[in-house]
């Protein structure tokens, strides 16, 4: 498909250089290439954090394909697993242990789904899931992981401890960037974008997860590493790449969740100054509706099988 749109895709031929004053890129095995224009990206790679024995006894990532044959592998002839992690692929991972018969320890530094939720729908989702059988510690961090006889011994900021076989990371993810050190490139949290997807670079463009672009309400530059925005960015800079000028309206941050027969839904933005809400919730039926209000303009929404 690529070959017949003119595309001459190069496997495993990653940059680790951009030259930009010649408009070349520079490949692991130190052959170079000139470019008209450029697209950053590269993607994004799992956030980890410094842990006393982390490193030592061993953990699992989930953010490629790889990394789920990989945990697949570990489960084999094992049953407990402790997660790190409150956002949607900490939770995701945990639905899916859940229902494949394992039992799941999720570690939560703030509590779950922060990002997304209010305390009261975050409250019904986790009820949920617990009631799944996982068992969901919020308001803590791990200190310190040591390998035991038989099974992993996880040490918590808040004095507990939990043992397991394995761990798995899912803090998040941080845009791919290290190539770009000397490019002149503007790297905050991401690459710096406009609305058009340029870099401050000429002929420099960047899409995805590692692109820190405009929001929609606010025009402020940020990072969304969710699909929907990736596709819109690549096909905002494919546009402006190849002559036609096309603008990027921003990002919204949105997810949705099914889980054991439910489902959670948000869009837009919740919390801030000079919001109306509107909100009607049933604890007993789990169910949730909360809509956001600026200027009369419907802002923001999240659900709980509503």
């Amino acid at each position: 498909y690529l070959k017949k749109l003119g595309c001459s895709p190069l496997r495993w031929k990653g940059i680790t250089e951009v030259p930009s004053e010649r408009k070349q890129v520079t490949y692991k095995d130190g052959k170079q290439e000139s470019y008209d224009t450029l697209l950053i990206a590269s993607g994004s790679q799992p956030t980890t954090l410094s842990i006393k024995g982390l490193e030592e006894v061993g953990f699992a990532t989930f953010h490629t394909l790889d990394d789920c044959r990989g945990l697949k592998q570990q489960l084999a002839g094992k049953q407990d697993v402790t997660i790190y992690g409150g956002g949607l692929v900490a939770v995701e991972l945990t639905i899916a242990l859940l229902e494949a018969g394992y039992r799941v320890k999720l570690i939560v530094r703030s509590r779950i789904l922060r990002r997304y939720f209010d305390q009261e729908a975050g409250d019904m989702i986790k009820g949920i899931i617990i009631s799944r059988g996982a068992q969901i510690y919020e308001g803590t961090q791990i200190e310190e992981v040591e390998r035991g006889q038989k099974r992993i011994e996880v040490a918590l900021s808040n004095g507990n401890a939990v043992d397991t076989d394995i761990i798995a990371i899912a803090l998040g993810v941080r845009p791919s960037v290290p190539f770009l050190e000397g490019s002149g490139v503007k790297v905050g949290n991401g690459v710096v974008v406009d609305h058009r997807m340029r870099t401050n670079i000429e002929d420099i463009y960047a899409a995805g997860d590692v692109a820190e672009s405009p929001d929609f309400f606010t025009g402020i530059p940020g990072l969304n590493p969710i699909l929907p925005s990736a596709v819109d960015q690549g096909t905002i800079a494919g546009s402006n790449m190849s002559g036609e000028e096309a603008d990027y309206e921003g990002w919204l941050s949105m997810n949705i969740l099914s889980f054991f027969g439910h489902r959670a839904l948000s869009i837009g933005t919740l919390d801030g100054n000079g919001l109306q809400i509107l909100k009607v919730s049933d604890a007993r039926k789990k169910q949730y509706k909360k809509l956001a209000y600026k200027d009369g303009r419907l802002v923001g929404a999240s659900f709980v099988d509503i």
